[in-house]
């Protein structure tokens, strides 16, 4: 049992049954400058997205009283917060001396499982992925599953010209009864967030 930890959690739920503006993020990384190939590869058509805005912080974040509008459906959302234990880094103890020139988080859950029950009986499940990495290349799934508002944007190495530098993270997938695996609405092309991130 060494390998597991069980940690009391805080949960704040919301029950909406309209929709709801709230305060959005306080950056938004999708305004990063960056080239994009709008073409096929038989007659690329680079252009260049968000070119009038600088490489400052400044452009990112949203001037106070003036944030972007972001919109909740209606349903319940979730939001918990990690115990003060999992949020504090360490030096790592190397040759008897702390390495100050490294620091080390603990992990922490990237898996979440939300059961709603009605009665006592379970009448949904949902599994959250909270490191999925969306690859550029996904679209958005059918259904209306995701909604580019519904995902935290992260900044990423777009590692070459013709990829943001930005990727949505995160993802659920519904459950199905007696089943333990979730069923995704796309073919996972997506990548994982490097531990420590």
């Amino acid at each position: 049992m060494s390998d597991f930890l069980m940690v009391p959690m805080h949960v704040d739920g919301l029950h909406l049954t309209d929709l709801r503006r709230v305060v959005g993020p306080s950056a938004d990384f999708r305004r990063l400058p960056y080239t994009a190939d709008r073409g096929t590869a038989a007659d690329p058509r680079w252009v260049d997205v968000n070119a009038t805005t600088p490489w400052l912080g400044s452009s990112l974040r949203d001037e106070a009283l003036d944030d972007a509008d972001l919109w909740l459906r209606p349903g319940v959302h979730l939001h918990w917060s990690l115990p003060d234990g999992l949020c504090r880094a360490t030096h790592p103890v190397s040759g008897g001396q702390q390495d100050r020139s490294r620091v080390v988080f603990p992990a922490v859950p990237n898996r979440w499982l939300v059961v709603r029950t009605i009665g006592g009986s379970v009448d949904a499940r949902w599994l959250v992925e909270s490191d999925y990495v969306w690859s550029p290349a996904e679209k958005w799934p059918p259904q209306r599953a995701h909604e580019p508002d519904e995902l935290c944007v992260f900044p990423w190495d777009p590692g070459g010209t013709g990829t943001p530098p930005w990727r949505y993270v995160g993802r659920r997938g519904q459950v199905p009864a007696g089943s333990r695996s979730p069923v995704w609405n796309q073919v996972e092309t997506g990548e994982r967030l490097p531990a420590g991130t």
